[in-house]
């Protein structure tokens, strides 16, 4: 567990713990199904698996336009555009940049705004249409910049490094490209950065900086594999190669291509895997091995025609007709020129069709078709001259310069070689440059790529330095939160407990009135206890003495005279008497047992009342 996360689980403990004292537990329920998350999804998909991200989008997309969310809607529109855009789809791309562009400007959604600005510029860029381009990428900077977005910047920066590169202004590529590494540096993005050195590395290259663009693509291959990021591997491995075959290291390039052919294929990267099979073709035909050649264009050509990458596909076609060309087969070669310009003109692709005609019109001249061929390097010469591609103005100027001359129309003749000369002079420059360059490359590419190494860790220790200060800052930010958060718990605590001992309190002061109330009561029952035992103590005794009275008098004076009764009725019966008056005799007999029985039942009641009678000590 790093210091950070550590931290943050202390802090997160505090507080839960805090919220449960002071406020109670309270829970949100998140909707894992919500347009947010899905298109949090798509993103994170949209390189390696982007027919999976189309779908989460669309999913967002729906769901947005119930809630009325135009925001998401937007972003949903632009990251399906972007899934067609890597597959080539030119045309469905643009539908959904138009969408997103339209939505987010009527109800005022920048960030979207601009992204669209910047995907529409992507197109654009394919076609060859680089005003277009370059105005849609500075728009989306300048949005970017008010917004502050600095991830979106890093990645217009880029972009407009790489429009400007094409365009020949070199310098201003390498100034933006710059500026996109120090933004994606002070965000700690390694992966922008690593692609930011290949693009750098890409106009070094241009440039015939053959040294500077291996040093950074050694760069970005060591950042590439502590980052895991087997894709970047796969395009920095390509790139190295590109610049072995421009110094003519055939053997190196091939191994390096092979190698980024491996992870393509592993990653199931087709629209890279193709491109790479183009270049390995490429390296087969500067062997002059055509036949191996032509099996990798063709290998090409297969995966591009699934994809439906028209762009991927007319390229590869263009090869395979210049293929053809070498082979001296050109019939064959126009056949596949032809494919390739109607691809070109349906889809814009200006670089591929000014190429085409070029090569079309040299074989029409060749057959001795001389209008026509005319005609389609005129074309290409204008195309070219749109584009700013010095190698195909010089080609062009040089061959109409031989046609009006061999036409006698020396005016002209004279127009198109002043167009060659100054081209010539732009690209003899350059190349003598470039083989300066390749011969300073061939010398020094073990001190490179060692040196390389070096720097990348030195932006290893830059970035980790970096990560320390702000894990200090945020050791410190979470200690104060945890501190005051402490705080605010004892005083909460400290106001629980002092009321808490403020009711104790009152109740103990009602609990000593009570028992004060008591022992009134008590000191009061002792005072007049002794008395009420005195008038107890004396009724009892009267009571006594009254009881013995009545006793005394059933015992000796009731009991006397019932035994007087009771002989005189036993002398009498011992007389002779009539019938009638022994009957009475009976009677009397009778009721005077019946009374001496009644007179001993109240002796033993009385008897009893005296044994069962107890008294407390000192009565």
């Amino acid at each position: 567990m790093t210091l950070k996360s550590l931290v943050l689980t202390s802090l997160l403990l505090v507080l839960n713990l805090s919220i449960e004292k002071v406020v109670g537990a309270s829970f949100i329920n998140n909707n894992v199904d919500s347009p947010v998350d899905l298109l949090e999804k798509a993103e994170s998909i949209l390189d390696t698996a982007p027919d999976s991200a189309k779908k989460l989008a669309l999913s967002a997309l729906n769901l947005s336009q119930i809630s009325k969310d135009y925001m998401l809607t937007s972003k949903s529109l632009n990251i399906i555009g972007l899934t067609y855009f890597y597959a080539r789809s030119i045309d469905s791309a643009s539908y959904y940049f138009n969408n997103a562009y339209q939505i987010a400007k009527l109800n005022n959604v920048p960030a979207e705004l601009a992204n669209a600005m910047r995907y529409t510029g992507h197109i654009a860029y394919l076609k060859g249409e680089l005003q277009k381009c370059d105005s849609l990428y500075s728009r989306a900077v300048s949005i970017y910049e008010k917004l502050n977005e600095k991830q979106l910047l890093a990645a217009a920066y880029n972009n407009k490094g790489m429009l400007l590169g094409r365009k020949g202004d070199l310098n201003e590529s390498v100034s933006y490209y710059e500026q996109a590494m120090q933004a994606y540096l002070s965000i700690e993005d390694m992966k922008g950065a690593t692609q930011t050195l290949i693009n750098m590395g890409g106009i070094k290259e241009e440039q015939g900086y053959f040294n500077d663009a291996l040093r950074m693509y050694f760069r970005g291959i060591s950042l590439a594999d502590s980052l895991k990021n087997e894709k970047l591997l796969g395009f920095l491995f390509n790139n190295v190669g590109v610049i072995y075959r421009n110094i003519e290291e055939f053997g190196t390039a091939l191994s390096y291509f092979t190698k980024s052919l491996k992870i393509k294929q592993k990653l199931n990267d087709k629209a890279a895997t193709g491109k790479t099979l183009g270049n390995i073709g490429l390296i087969h035909k500067n062997l002059q091995d055509y036949e191996a050649s032509l099996s990798y264009f063709n290998q090409a050509l297969k995966v591009f025609e699934e994809l439906e990458d028209s762009y991927g596909e007319a390229s590869t076609i263009y090869n395979l007709g210049n293929n053809y060309s070498l082979m001296g087969e050109e019939n064959r070669a126009k056949d596949f020129y032809s494919r390739a310009l109607t691809i070109a003109n349906e889809k814009g692709y200006k670089g591929i069709k000014g190429n085409v005609l070029y090569r079309l019109g040299k074989l029409s001249l060749k057959k001795n078709q001389q209008y026509e061929g005319r005609q389609k390097i005129m074309q290409a010469f204008t195309l070219a001259n749109q584009m700013g591609d010095k190698g195909l103005i010089k080609d062009t100027s040089f061959d109409l310069y031989l046609f009006e001359k061999g036409q006698n129309n020396f005016e002209q003749a004279l127009e198109f070689h002043e167009h060659y000369e100054k081209a010539e002079s732009s690209i003899l420059n350059l190349e003598v440059a470039k083989d300066i360059m390749r011969q300073e490359a061939r010398q020094q590419l073990a001190r490179i790529e060692l040196e390389s190494k070096e720097q990348a860790i030195g932006y290893k220790e830059e970035i980790d330095e970096k990560s320390l200060l702000n894990d200090f800052l945020f050791v410190m930010i979470v200690t104060v939160s945890i501190t005051l958060v402490l705080i605010y718990r004892l005083f909460v605590v400290s106001k629980g407990a002092e009321k808490d001992l403020n009711e104790k309190n009152t109740l103990i002061e009602q609990q000593y009135k009570k028992l004060h109330h008591q022992q009134s009561v008590i000191v009061d029952l002792n005072k007049n206890l002794e008395k009420q035992v005195a008038n107890r103590t004396a009724e009892i005794k009267r009571k006594n003495e009254k009881l013995e009275e009545f006793a005394f008098i059933n015992s000796h004076k009731l009991r006397k005279h019932l035994a007087s009764i009771m002989g005189i009725i036993q002398i009498l019966r011992d007389e002779e008497a009539s019938a009638h008056v022994s009957m009475l005799l009976k009677n009397l007999d009778k009721s005077a047992q019946s009374m001496d029985l009644v007179i001993h039942e109240i002796n033993a009641i009385i008897t009893k009342l005296d044994e069962d009678r107890d008294f407390p000590d000192g009565i």
